[in-house]
């Protein structure tokens, strides 16, 4: 009886922190979504250079890890062999006519390792898993930014 309970105690603590953790972040040219359903999608970008990277998050104590499920387009032109890249869009496209190919400035992460949750915070976490903190002054901007997300609290 005890194991139940506490199992149970457990699973409604991450029920309720889960539910505290979704929503929409924004930082310094970056955005991240955190869905209820454990999906999210990620973007960044500065004038034409964007990223971008959706796929599935779980939460471990203060901890989201993420898996990055990749979205591929389809190149299929009579007589050539069948190509498939990375889409540079949420959608997975197919090709047939060569000029319909084209090249954009954006593209997908390949890896979005985790983040650090603290009071309405997203951190991201260097290789050597410090929270990154640091403010960013950026070479060609002369602003300097916030190295974290901020969530946003939307209007009910």
């Amino acid at each position: 009886m005890k194991s139940f309970l506490s199992v149970f105690i457990i699973a409604i603590f991450c029920s309720i922190q889960q539910k505290n953790i979704c929503g929409s972040y924004r930082g310094a040219h970056k955005a991240i979504v955190l869905n209820k359903d454990s999906t999210f999608f990620y973007n960044s970008g500065v004038d034409m250079y964007v990223s971008w990277a959706s796929g599935k998050w779980k939460c471990s104590n203060d901890t989201i890890y993420f898996e990055v499920i990749p979205i591929y387009d389809t190149i299929r032109i009579v007589g050539e062999k069948e190509r498939v890249y990375r889409s540079t869009d949420r959608i997975a496209n197919l090709f047939t006519n060569s000029e319909d190919v084209y090249s954009a400035f954006a593209y997908q992460l390949e890896t979005l390792d985790r983040m650090f949750y603290k009071k309405d915070r997203l951190y991201e976490v260097d290789n050597k898993g410090k929270l990154i903190k640091k403010k960013e002054k950026h070479s060609w901007y002369r602003e300097t930014n916030n190295p974290w997300f901020e969530k946003i609290i939307e209007k009910e």
